[in-house]
């Protein structure tokens, strides 16, 4: 009898114990859709939203998409423009995507059950029908990001097609953008799962004109993904402006370096007509001249270098304080 309840006793100590170790977490309630989990729905529009296409403000983190195995199967990029973040999973070789689900946050609060990442629980997350698909994104508006967070980022992937979920020609395996090894903070468990941070590329809106002095002697870099500008219908590289900015004045370099002001940093400014017009007319005459090299000396008719003038005193009417 006094082993019975001795028994008994023990027992009901240990289910306690695990039923506070194992309390589950529930999916985020902060989620930046507004939906509590888009789940297993055919191309669910409310969990991928089309935002207008806009460059990224920084190059992007790519992890590698791995399965249990340890099987390289693929990439996950994590990139941001000034509205939306952007993860995008690409598999490789014959690997096709099943499913995907993405969480992005805390990590303290990415959904679990059990002690283990419950995916099924995560934000945003979609399913497959076509059996081809290589490549997906998701894409986020960013307001109720932080500054840094955490990627959860896990795809269900197939090397072979039969029936839908493998039964004539292979099931799928689980595979997460690969960083650190999720360990739950009550258990101590260390679960299949993986997540790597990412922080937001800082996205600047100009307002002002970038000096020539810092844009082509080398003080700063252009902006990322310009890597060349054309004016006159002639292609140059930073260098190449560079050895322009470094040579003798004369109105063909002083032009070159106004217009390549213009077009590498006045897209996100209000050009007054009367600066396009005079800009078409310099960059007309500069047409004429081939490209130019270290060595060149050309001096503009008049109504160009009232013009080049013209640019001239606009542009430093807009530089941006050093």
């Amino acid at each position: 009898m006094k082993k019975s309840l001795l028994l008994a006793a023990c027992t009901a100590f240990l289910l306690a114990a695990m039923v506070s170790c194992k309390k589950d977490t529930p999916a985020p309630t902060n989620d930046p859709q507004n939906i509590s989990k888009c789940g297993y729905v055919r191309n669910p529009p409310s969990c991928n939203p089309t935002p207008t296409p806009t460059a990224d403000c920084g190059p992007a983190t790519v992890v590698d998409l791995k399965s249990g195995q340890g099987t390289t199967v693929g990439t996950v990029s994590v990139s941001n423009d000034p509205n939306y973040l952007k993860v995008t999973y690409t598999t490789t070789g014959n690997y096709k995507l099943d499913n995907v689900h993405l969480y992005v946050g805390n990590a303290n609060q990415v959904p679990t059950r059990y002690g283990s990442v419950n995916v099924s629980q995560f934000p945003y997350s979609h399913d497959f029908s076509n059996n081809t698909t290589t490549t997906y994104t998701f894409t986020i508006p960013m307001a109720a990001l932080g500054s840094c967070f955490s990627v959860f980022a896990e795809a269900d992937v197939r090397t072979s097609y039969g029936g839908w979920g493998g039964c004539y020609g292979g099931g799928s395996t689980a595979a997460w953008g690969r960083g650190t090894r999720y360990t739950s903070n009550s258990c101590g468990y260390n679960s299949s799962a993986y997540y790597f941070s990412y922080c937001k590329a800082t996205c600047t809106s100009d307002t002002c004109l970038t000096p020539a002095a810092v844009l082509f002697n080398g003080e700063s870099s252009w902006p990322y993904g310009v890597s060349s500008v054309t004016v006159g219908g002639y292609t140059y590289t930073a260098s190449q402006v560079a050895t322009q900015y470094y040579t003798p004045d004369n109105d063909a370099k002083t032009a070159l370096i106004l217009l390549a002001t213009l077009k590498i940093y006045g897209t996100n400014i209000t050009i007054p007509s009367n600066i396009s017009t005079d800009a078409a007319t310099v960059e007309n005459w500069l047409s004429t001249l081939g490209q130019l090299t270290s060595t060149s000396n050309f001096t503009a008719p008049a109504n160009v270098q009232t013009a080049i003038a013209n640019i001239q005193a606009w542009e430093a009417s807009k530089t941006c304080s050093q």
